[in-house]
Parts: structure tokens; C-alpha cells; sequence
């Protein structure tokens, strides 16, 4: 079966310095995390689109020392069938990850990203873009680079505050759901939000979408081998499991993208 999305083309900013893998959650140092995601405008064409989110990667990267990541969403996504496609917020049509080597935000950001964002003006909807930034864990580290990636933004339940939501991701689900993320993902990695900042680096890329509280992003080598990861009761498990803590079923935004 052939994977959804694009032809997977390289960039040689991913790096990963250790070459290590976690293999547990007391062993994820946080690092200052990114995670952009982009609706692009309906008469955009998709080549124009890859090379400015490129360009404006690339210089966000080059100023804030960080390792970048850009992803393209494909000629379909499954994401956008059945009952996600009816959750969904908005499009993910362009991802543009970033991570830097450090645990805080260095001073320069807000000013870094409101310099570079009139680079993305002839692109992208501002209204439907959004962006989480906050604390990144890195929970499987196989490779620094692979063909495709799910990425995702969704809500906490409103019930339980952030501090709860990251006690809960670190302490509970991420550790039950580790066996899965190993078999099957190539990388792993989670931010979770920190609100005041989000907020700020939104309004400083003049960004309007919804605002998330949690995002991931999973690489893998083909669309079977996520497909494939979890069976029908681990995934009704995993379902009832975050029920309390994510609105899964409603607000939020997901896409199966190719990896530059």
C-alpha cells in the first residue's frame, strides 16, 4: 500500500547530537519546543508553499540555535476521514517544528518570530494558523529523520488545569503508552504548553487558530507502521484514558504530513 502524502525530500537541519533513545520517562530532559501549525491559502500552490516555510525555517533556526523540522501535508491525509476529520479545528497544511538545546526560551524569541513572520504573509491564513510552544520531551529517538509524521494539537480538559495535564502525560500516560510508541514510531517527541508564552508567540506571529495545551509529533517510515501500533482494546483503553484530561473528540487538529 502505498503511503499518503508527498515525496519525502531532505533537510539537514534535524540532527540529533546523542544518538540515543529514551527508554523511559525519568530519563526526558526537557528542551525548549516550537511546534507551528499552518493553513495554507487556497491558491497557493503547494511548491510555493514547501520553499517559503523552508526559507522562514531555516531563518528562525539559524537565529535561535535550534534544530528544525518542516513538514508538508500530502495529496491525502487519513486524518481528515471519519470521526477525526469531524473534530478537526482546522487543516494542518504545513508543520514547522523547532528545538532548541536549552530548557527556556532565550530572550530573542518573540522578537526573533515577529521579524520573520511577514516571510510567511503570501502563504498562509493567519486565522487558521496556530502554534504551542512550552516544555518538549523526546520519548523515542531512533532517528533523527524519517518520511512522514502524525502531528498533533488538542485541548485540555477543561475539568483539570495544565499542571495537572503535565502530571498526568508524564507520570501515567506516557509510561503506559510507552511499549507502543517504541514499536512503532521512529521518533517521539511532546510539548507540552506553556500558556502565557503560547499566547505571546501567537500574537507575535499574528496568528488567530485555536490554541492548543498539548502537541505531539511522531515520525515513522510509512503510514502501516502507525496504523498498525495498537490494537482495537489497547486503543479503547488509550481512548477512555485521556477522555479525562484531552478533548479528543472534539477541537483539535491532527495530520499525517511528509517529513522534509
Amino acid at each position: 500500500m502505498a503511503e499518503p502524502g508527498l515525496k519525502r525530500r531532505r533537510m539537514n537541519n534535524a540532527v540529533n547530537p546523542t544518538g540515543e533513545m529514551y527508554r523511559s520517562h525519568q530519563d526526558m530532559t526537557p528542551k525548549f519546543g516550537v511546534g507551528l501549525m499552518l493553513s495554507r491559502k487556497p491558491l497557493v500552490q503547494v511548491e510555493s508553499f514547501t520553499a517559503v516555510l523552508t526559507a522562514f525555517a531555516n531563518r528562525i533556526g539559524a537565529s535561535l540555535g535550534a534544530t528544525v523540522r518542516v513538514g508538508i501535508h500530502g495529496d491525502h491525509d487519513p486524518f481528515e476521514d471519519g470521526v477525526w476529520g469531524r473534530c478537526q479545528d482546522a487543516r494542518i497544511d504545513g508543520v514547522v517544528d523547532l528545538r532548541l538545546d536549552a530548557p527556556q526560551a532565550p530572550d530573542s524569541l518573540l522578537r526573533t518570530l515577529a521579524e520573520a513572520k511577514a516571510g510567511l504573509d503570501d502563504v498562509i491564513v493567519r486565522g487558521r494558523s496556530t502554534v504551542v510552544v512550552g516544555d518538549a520531551f523526546l520519548l523515542v529517538d531512533k532517528s533523527p529523520s524519517s518520511p512522514f509524521a502524525v502531528v498533533c494539537g488538542t485541548r485540555r480538559n477543561r475539568a483539570i488545569d495544565q499542571a495537572a495535564l503535565r502530571k498526568w502525560w508524564l507520570e501515567e500516560h506516557s509510561v503506559w503508552m510507552f511499549p507502543y510508541f517504541e514499536k512503532s514510531c521512529q521518533r517521539f517527541e511532546a510539548i507540552l504548553a506553556d500558556t502565557r508564552l503560547t499566547r505571546l508567540v501567537a500574537l507575535a506571529l499574528g496568528f488567530g487558530g485555536a490554541l492548543y495545551d498539548f502537541y505531539e509529533y511522531h515520525t515513522f517510515n510509512a503510514w502501516e507502521e502507525f496504523a498498525g501500533a495498537i490494537d482495537v482494546e489497547a486503543n479503547s483503553l488509550a481512548l477512555k484514558d485521556e477522555a479525562g484530561h484531552l478533548e479528543c473528540d472534539a477541537g483539535m487538529r491532527v495530520g499525517w504530513v511528509a517529513e522534509l
